[in-house]
Order: structure tokens, then C-alpha cells, then sequence
């Protein structure tokens, strides 16, 4: 049994080894724009704010606790571990570990077609490689789910084959040329529990690869002629673990959407329903058959679904006819065509709106929902194709090339939109004006680039397009809050919270909103409410250890930057936070040791730099002093404590001149500052005393003199 074992994977080696040589360098020439792109969105949830990726029983945490994370897919998660541990934050290879899992994919479509002796099945692997529908889910970090879960379901269905044996001498009532280049096994069982294996693994990457038995079923009627129902009891098993991971899913599903229930985006009766589903057959359809670019979007507008409007009748009902249509001339034209389009609606079932589903936020349809789904039309339209020009092979050759050509061409330009979160929500806006959220998400990139006015406009756009948008809200709030207009500040906070009370990080911006105003109690109520909606927030604990350490409460501020590293080991501001508490009692040298820890995790980190500059000038150590404050100005341009801390020291050292732009640049961003006037006014009068500065050569800036 050994022997014929090591003689099956030698023969399989021998036969796929310069075909996955091809795929993976075709995967890699086609898909390397995306090796050169960065995080995208939901990717701070999959990875990079992710602490269950950075120690080890964060990976036990990953497979125990179903809802610590987004979702139940610990494989995927798991995936996302290794990759964390092999290279940190590197896109780079959690990119190649995407396009290395599509290449695969691909080859395991070419087998199972060859293996259901469907004609042209290598050029429908090559075909399911490069169409830009894939794009998405390759070039996409947080859709590792996808091209994962595909890996598990190609081969539990290959497997399940295999168990079968479906082989040259069983005849098939099709008429089907009998030939299987893998060495029939007949009567073993293994290839069963293999199937089933590897079934589970697809279900731990991502749940919607459930439809997996029902898909096995249809392929099996379409080869024997007849229901199998016996299949359909060794199903069984599946079916039970397929229902109980998509009711998990469908759980922490429901907890995203929960909280939303006051807005009808859910509110759709069952014939909405209906209508969504079969537009979005043709949907997906439509993007097979031409996937331009310019055609492909991250976001594509949610359609207005209205029962009353006889022409959108049309979509589901002329569906439903051609699936009527195949049936009823199955017998000339073959059961094929009907199985792949069967087999289509079937995978993409859980996405056609019949079950709620949080992107039907924004959009009932997008490109990485058709993964699995694709094989049947790409496999369908292909044998179609390489049948009918069985008789003209050269022409056949050179329409192949030519096609694969224009969709690689396709595919290379749509990763382009996957370069950053920038290129990505700019792309979208290209092509869908009206997408109110990625207004909201770009809005909130460009504040983090400093780009504020920018930023305000996608804000206001946001808001127009939907008045009552919470996030677009918040994040007006937090541009508010950088140019120090608090009380425009207070009021979109509470206008956010008014829309939607449940929201984490609104009631923690909030908070920040109201520290830096000097209303600490307030916020200290918003940072535990906070804290109450998601006692997991890392950053909440910090900012109310900073709250708390403002008030005095050294010891309980102590507590909350401890809880904040317990969730988060390399939380460097945590660190940093902690060694000012510490250093406020007495403990300099304890502080002195968590500083450098927190600028070793993190050297950008400013506010580190400027306490460590605090217990340095505390044991006299001038020159290191000044680079720190220094650093911690250059890092945080905006901050005016750091500013101001650094201005105070140059006046000790004598650096007159450079004290004088530190404070001058406080004044720009906060006119009404009266340390920075007071002190700049002492300078400039200490000077003209000295005679060091004369009245006529230079005037305070404009805003500093008296109105």
C-alpha cells in the first residue's frame, strides 16, 4: 500500500510540476503591483492592530475564544500569525503569501476539471489566474480568508473525487470519454476522511465555503445521471459542521449589525430580497464577461430596490428562465451548461442577501463574493469554446493567448487601485461618486496625513450624501479637535453619539476631545463607557490612565497602563505613559527604564521621547535632553506641550533665536496660547532691554500683537 502511495504522489509530481512552475510565475508577474501595496481596509483588524498575532497565547486565544476576534476563522488568523512572526508589518509578504495561495488555487482548478474531463480545463486554470474579478481577493491582505479557504475547498473536492473514483473503467451516462490520468484507489476510504479534513479547513478560513456538500452533490448528479443519495448521507456530517461555524459566523455577523438596527439598511422585505439576488446573479455575470477596470470597483453603488418596478422583475425572473431553459434541453445540450450555472447560484447563495450581512451597508454586491462562485461560468464558457473550435486549433491558440493577454493586462492595472488606502478610496470615488463611506474613510486618511482642509470636504460630502453617517460625524469631531476648536468639537461628538450611543471610539475621541480641553471628569466618564462597549481597547485604558494621572490618581492611572499592556505587550505610548506616573512618584530610574523600552518599540513615538527628556533634565544630562525634546518636536509638529517644554529649554541654553520660533510656531496653531505669549513678550522685551534687539528690526507676528 506504501509502494502504490509514493507511486501516486510521483506520478502527480511528475504531471503538475511544470504547470505550478508556470502558475506561480504568471501569479507573481500579474499580481506584483499588489507586492508593492500597503494596508488596506480592515486590515488594522486582521493585522496590524491585531495583538492576538504577537505572542503565542494570542494564537491560543485565536482558536479558543470564538469572539475575541471579528470573526471565527482561526486558520486564516493563524496564517496572519505566521506571517506576523516571519516578518513583522512586512506587506511584502503577506502579499506573496496571498498570490502564492491564488496560484495554487488555480492549479487545483486545472485538476479538478481534468479530473471531470472538461475540456480546455488547463486554460480555465489559467483563465481563474488571471481575470481581474480576483484582484480583490489577491491583492486585498484581509481576503487572505479567500484565496485560503479556496485552497481547502479545491482540495477536499479533489479528495472527495478521488474517493469516488470517478475513473476510466466506471462508464458515465453522459457519454464521456473515459480516461483518469490519477491511479484509481478503488475502495479506499481514506480519500473520504481527507475530504472531510480538508473541508473543516475551508470552514476555518471562512464560513461561506459551506455550500461545499451541496456543491459535491450537483457535480455527482451531473456526472452518474441520478441523485446520489447515498453521497448525500455521507454529507451529513458535513452539512452539521458547515451549519454550526455559519451560525457563528452569522452571530458575530449580527453583533456588527446589532447595534445598527435604527437605520433600514436591513429592513428589506422578502421580495427586496429576491430582486437583489437576481440582480446580483447577473451581476456577477456581467463582471466575467467584461472586467475592465474601469468597470471594477472596491465599492459599487447600492442599488435602490423597489418591488413596484415592473422592469426589476426582469432580473431574477429571466434568471430563473434560463436555468429552465438548461433544464429542459439538458438532454441536447447536455447537463454541463446547467451544472455550472447551478453550481454558480449555489456558491454564491450566502451572498445574495437572503441572510443580513454588513457590507449590505453600503453595497449588496462586491467582486471578492464570486471567488468560488466563478469556476462554473469560467469553466462553462471555456469548454464551450475550445469545442467549438475543436476544428481550427491555431485559431483557438491564438484567441486563448490574446484573451489571457487582455485579462492579465486588466488585472495588473486594477491592483494599481490596491496600492495604499489613499489610491484605493480615490480609486472608488472615481467610479462611484456617491459612495458615502469611502468619502468618510479618505476624509479620515488624509487627517492622518495633516491634510485637514482636504479632509473636511470628504467629511462634508459624506454627511450630504448620508445625513445621519455617526463615523462621519466622529471623525469631523477629531479634525475639530487637531485644530483645537473644541467647542465645534463637543457638538458633532454629541451629534454622533445621538445617532448611534454604541460606538467605542466615538465615546474615546470624545474623550480625548475633552482631556485636552481641560474637562477631565467628562472625560473620564466617556473613556469608561468606552471601555464598557470594548473592554479590549488598549488605547482607552492609556487615555484614562492619562486622565486619571492628570487628577492625581497616580496609583489607579498606574492600573489602566498596566491593562493597556497587558492587551497590548508593544504598546510603546503605554510604556511611555507608564514611565510619567512612575516618574511622578519618585521611581526616576524605573521611568528612565520604560522610556527607552517604549522609543525601542517604537522610535516615532513623541511623547516618549519628551518624558524621557523630563527625567534626563532631572539628572542634568543637558546635551541628551535637547536631542530628546528635540525629537519629540520633529515627531509631533502639532503638539504644543512638546514645543513649549523644548522652547524652555533653549531659553536656558541661550538659543534666544531658536526658542523664539519654537514659540512663534505655538502661537500659529493656537493664537490664544498665553504661556506661549507670555513668555515670547518676556524674550523679545529682556532682549530690546540687553540691546540686543532693536524695537525697528523685527515685529512680533501679526497675531501676537494686541487687537
Amino acid at each position: 500500500m506504501k509502494n502504490e502511495w509514493a507511486e501516486d504522489i510521483r506520478t502527480f509530481s511528475a504531471r503538475i510540476s511544470w504547470r505550478l512552475w508556470v502558475l506561480i510565475g504568471l501569479a507573481f508577474l500579474v499580481y506584483s503591483p499588489a507586492l508593492r501595496g500597503g494596508f488596506l481596509w480592515d486590515d488594522d483588524d486582521y493585522v496590524v492592530k491585531n495583538m492576538a498575532l504577537r505572542t503565542l497565547a494570542g494564537l491560543w486565544t485565536i482558536w479558543s475564544h470564538p469572539g475575541a476576534l471579528s470573526q471565527y476563522y482561526p486558520l486564516t488568523y493563524t496564517s496572519f500569525w505566521i506571517n506576523y512572526h516571519l516578518g513583522g508589518l512586512n506587506t511584502a509578504g503577506y502579499h506573496a503569501v496571498n498570490i502564492l495561495l491564488h496560484a495554487l488555487n488555480s492549479l487545483l482548478v486545472w485538476r479538478l476539471l481534468e479530473r471531470l474531463k472538461i475540456p480546455g480545463a488547463w486554460f480555465a486554470g489559467l483563465i481563474f489566474l488571471v481575470h481581474p474579478v480576483h484582484v480583490e481577493s489577491v491583492a486585498w491582505i484581509t481576503e487572505r480568508k479567500n484565496v485560503l479557504s479556496g485552497f481547502f475547498y479545491l482540495s477536499a473536492f479533489l479528495s472527495y473525487l478521488r474517493f469516488k473514483n470517478l475513473s476510466a473503467d466506471q462508464p458515465l451516462r453522459d457519454g464521456s470519454p473515459a480516461r483518469e490520468p490519477f491511479p484509481a484507489d478503488r475502495g479506499n476510504r481514506r480519500w473520504y476522511f481527507i475530504s472531510f479534513a480538508l473541508f473543516l479547513g475551508a470552514l476555518l478560513s471562512k464560513t461561506i465555503t459551506a455550500t461545499f456538500p451541496a456543491a459535491v452533490i450537483l457535480v455527482l448528479w451531473w456526472k452518474n445521471g441520478r441523485f446520489p443519495l447515498k453521497d448525500l448521507a455521507r454529507m451529513v456530517p458535513l452539512l452539521f459542521f458547515g451549519m454550526v461555524l455559519g451560525v457563528i459566523t452569522m452571530h458575530l455577523e449580527n453583533g456588527h449589525i446589532m447595534p445598527l438596527q435604527g437605520s433600514n439598511d436591513w429592513d428589506l422585505t422578502a421580495s427586496q430580497r429576491f430582486l437583489i439576488a437576481g440582480r446580483a446573479l447577473w451581476f456577477y455575470l456581467g463582471k466575467l464577461a467584461w472586467p475592465h477596470p474601469s468597470t471594477l470597483a472596491f465599492i459599487y453603488p447600492r442599488w435602490e430596490i423597489d418591488p413596484s418596478a415592473l422592469w426589476q422583475w426582469l432580473f431574477p425572473l429571466s434568471f430563473i428562465l434560463l436555468l429552465a431553459l438548461l433544464w429542459r434541453f439538458r438532454s441536447r445540450w447536455g447537463r454541463g451548461p446547467l451544472t455550472a450555472l447551478v453550481f454558480f447560484t449555489v456558491t454564491l447563495l450566502p451572498a445574495l442577501g437572503f441572510r443580513n450581512f454588513f457590507p449590505m451597508r453600503f453595497s449588496f454586491v462586491a467582486d471578492h463574493f464570486q471567488y468560488l462562485a466563478a469556476i462554473g461560468p469560467i469553466s462553462c464558457a471555456v469548454a464551450i469554446a475550445w469545442t467549438s473550435l475543436g476544428k481550427h486549433p491555431r485559431s483557438r491558440k491564438a484567441l486563448g493567448i490574446a484573451l489571457l493577454f487582455i485579462f492579465s493586462a486588466f488585472s495588473w492595472k486594477q491592483c494599481e487601485a490596491y496600492k495604499d488606502l489613499e489610491t484605493l478610496w480615490r480609486d472608488t470615488l472615481s467610479k462611484n461618486p456617491g459612495a458615502w463611506m469611502a468619502h468618510n474613510n479618505l476624509g479620515a486618511v488624509l487627517f492622518e496625513k495633516g491634510r485637514y482642509q482636504e479632509a473636511l470636504s470628504h467629511e462634508m460630502e459624506s454627511i450630504r450624501l448620508r445625513p445621519n453617517y455617526a463615523d462621519a460625524y466622529c471623525n469631523l469631531g477629531a479634525l475639530a479637535t487637531a485644530q483645537n476648536d473644541y467647542e465645534k468639537a463637543d457638538g458633532y461628538y454629541r451629534r454622533s453619539l445621538e445617532i448611534f450611543p454604541y460606538s467605542s471610539e466615538t465615546h474615546n475621541n470624545f474623550g480625548v476631545s475633552l482631556y485636552k480641553s481641560g474637562k477631565t471628569d467628562e472625560a473620564i466618564k466617556h473613556y469608561r463607557m468606552a471601555l464598557m462597549l470594548n473592554p479590549n481597547a488598549a488605547n482607552t485604558f492609556c487615555n484614562l490612565g492619562n486622565a486619571l494621572l492628570v487628577k492625581g490618581e497616580t496609583a489607579e492611572a498606574v492600573r489602566q497602563y498596566q491593562n493597556a499592556i497587558r492587551l497590548a505587550p508593544e504598546y510603546a505610548d503605554a510604556y511611555a505613559n507608564l514611565g510619567l506616573a512612575l516618574f511622578n512618584s519618585g521611581q526616576t530610574d524605573k521611568a528612565l527604564e520604560l522610556y527607552e523600552k517604549a522609543i525601542k518599540l517604537n522610535p516615532a513615538v513623541g511623547m516618549a521621547h519628551h518624558n524621557l527628556a523630563n527625567v534626563l533634565a532631572s539628572k542634568g544630562l543637558t546635551d541628551l535632553t535637547e536631542y530628546h525634546r528635540r525629537e519629540a518636536v520633529r515627531l509631533k509638529p502639532s503638539n504644543i506641550e512638546f514645543r513649549i517644554s523644548y522652547a524652555k529649554l533653549l531659553e536656558q541654553l541661550g538659543k534666544t533665536e531658536a526658542a523664539i520660533e519654537q514659540y512663534n510656531e505655538v502661537i500659529q496653531q493656537d493664537p490664544k496660547n498665553p504661556e506661549a505669549q507670555r513668555n515670547l513678550m518676556r524674550i523679545v522685551l529682556k532682549d530690546i532691554q540687553n540691546g540686543a534687539l532693536q524695537p525697528s528690526s523685527r515685529k512680533p507676528p501679526a497675531k501676537f500683537l494686541p487687537k
